[in-house]
């Protein structure tokens, strides 16, 4: 609190008692500037540019933000980004990488184990775990493993060690792409981020055409 006592007169620090969230913030904001937040991969998906200065600190790919390593670069890139503005190529863009991120590059795990509650402290199966767990070893662990069942996915984890693949998205080992075409695409995005606006701003259409619910609002189609 004492370093931001003395701040230029454009520049404000958004405390937890003022109640603003991020979107707040969204809804007016032409450029978003960010170090290494996650909250570039998120204002991208909402179309607005981001500006970054370190790719190397992030979690996804640089290239979905404007990239600045010098002051003069970093400088330059937000006049372009001011001058490229809200952009639904980018929400598409962003939304494809998140599909990668999120669901093709994953193997879903979840079939596979079983956990169980834990019973209370003093009753009769508590106290007999408590002290399986002092006189047997791994004994959590081996009860884990009782439990455990085939994998719907384990062709998929065999097919990455047999053929020393990298990553599941490697050729013949990831799940295999739909086959939309580029305007049930557009439709869909359009869907999603029209159904997002409404979320996050309503829908009630007091926000201005320029503000980022009103870009949303005018994406809206039916589902």
């Amino acid at each position: 609190e004492e370093a931001f006592r003395r701040l230029p007169s454009n520049v404000r620090v958004n405390w937890p008692q003022d109640n603003i969230s991020l979107y707040d913030l969204a809804n007016e904001t032409s450029v978003f500037l960010n170090a290494w937040s996650s909250a570039g991969k998120e204002m991208s998906l909402l179309g607005l540019p981001v500006v970054i200065y370190s790719p190397q600190l992030i979690y996804y790919p640089s290239d979905l933000n404007y990239v600045g390593t010098s002051e003069q670069e970093f400088i330059a890139r937000i006049d372009q980004a001011l001058r490229d503005g809200w952009s639904i190529e980018r929400s598409r863009t962003t939304y494809r990488w998140l599909a990668v991120e999120y669901d093709y590059s994953l193997i879903d795990i979840t079939d596979g184990y079983s956990p169980q509650d834990e019973p209370t402290r003093w009753s009769l199966r508590g106290i007999s775990n408590r002290v399986k767990r002092r006189v047997i070893p791994l004994y959590q662990q081996t009860q884990d493993c009782s439990r455990r069942t085939s994998l719907r996915s384990s062709h998929t984890i065999d097919a990455i060690f047999r053929r020393g693949a990298v990553t599941p998205l490697d050729s013949h080992v990831g799940k295999t792409l739909p086959d939309i075409s580029p305007a049930e695409e557009d439709r869909a995005l359009r869907f999603e981020l029209g159904r997002i606006g409404r979320a996050l701003f309503g829908s009630d259409g007091l926000h201005g055409p320029n503000t980022l619910a009103g870009r949303l609002r005018s994406l809206n189609v039916e589902s």
